[in-house]
């Protein structure tokens, strides 16, 4: 039998709300989990199409390679709504093990989110300075001749959205919403692929 996590857990005071933050931060988290698979096709498609060009045609276009780099910039970026939706971050899991109050582990979770949120909102205040001097900018990159402005922009709209997914899933604990699953993330991308739940590996079966 697939066990069901937060099975046992009570209901969140406030369910409207809850939900509504729930659906808030969830599809911030699909779309840009869709838009990374989009820009890592186009990164790949661009990295090819430079190799090619140097080893086979010997022909070398510099576009291509910034193509390359900004969709990479624009992934770690967009990366981080989704990160932050499913606790997928670098995190030290051996101080929960070692603590064996629930409700203590549960307080270290808040004050762990709210220090993570107070860092993504400085984050996107520097990123609203940094991209809003950029508009009044003139600087084109060499090869495409795009515009500076529009090369940095992943990285302001990346952390705002974090900061509201954030916020959402620090609302919720609050509120006693249960936790998401360890495998929350690799469940959502068994869904953007197409994989039948039955056929990840990442489920726990109960004897």
């Amino acid at each position: 039998m697939t066990a069901t996590p937060n099975s046992e857990a009570t209901a969140p005071r406030l369910p409207r709300l809850d939900r509504a933050l729930d659906l808030t931060s969830t599809w911030i988290a699909r779309v840009c989990a869709w838009l990374i698979g989009t820009t890592l096709l186009v990164m790949l498609v661009a990295v090819t199409l430079q190799v090619v060009g140097r080893y086979w045609i010997h022909f070398l276009v510099g576009g291509p390679e910034e193509l390359a780099r900004l969709a990479m910039v624009t992934m770690v970026f967009l990366g981080l709504p989704v990160l932050a939706r499913y606790s997928e971050h670098i995190k030290l899991d051996v101080a929960n093990e070692l603590i064996p109050n629930a409700a203590l582990r549960e307080w270290i979770a808040r004050i762990a989110l709210a220090v993570e949120l107070v860092f993504l909102t400085v984050l996107t205040a520097l990123a609203f300075e940094f991209v809003s001097v950029l508009w009044y900018s003139q600087q084109v990159s060499p090869a495409l001749g795009l515009r500076i402005f529009w090369s940095r922009l992943p990285v302001f709209i990346g952390a705002a959205l974090a900061a509201v997914v954030c916020a959402c899933v620090l609302i919720r604990r609050l509120l006693g919403a249960a936790d998401v699953p360890d495998d929350g993330l690799h469940n959502e991308l068994d869904v953007l692929v197409g994989t039948p739940p039955g056929s990840t590996d990442n489920q726990t079966v109960k004897p």
